[in-house]
């Protein structure tokens, strides 16, 4: 699928897709955009904040466990994913969300 540029440039805007607003560099107005790469580019940036965020959470969470010499439980989700996530549940009030990452308090 092919887009034309006002409407690449609209999801762009809507989604913030710098990869997109790359993609459209250099093409006139009535050159289109391949609909694939612009999708394949939107996942690709989904994916990286999404890698970007669980990092940020995992490392404020094991910062929360050492900081309240919690060694057992830090040693225990390393090595569970399962019990990770448990913690993030446990903990949620100890940790802040704002901006939509996990915060110390």
């Amino acid at each position: 699928m092919r887009l034309g540029h006002d409407t690449a440039a609209a999801i762009a805007a809507a989604t913030g897709s710098v990869r997109l607003l790359e993609n459209m560099k250099g093409k006139t107005k009535k050159e289109e955009i391949v609909m694939c790469k612009a999708l394949e580019a939107l996942e690709q940036r989904g994916e990286e904040r999404g890698m970007e965020k669980g990092m940020e959470n995992l490392n404020q969470l094991y910062g929360y466990l050492l900081r309240n010499d919690m060694r057992d439980e830090l040693e225990r989700s390393i090595a569970d994913s399962g019990y990770y996530k448990e913690l993030m549940r446990k903990y949620h009030d100890q940790l802040v969300v704002a901006d939509g990452t996990v915060v110390y308090q």
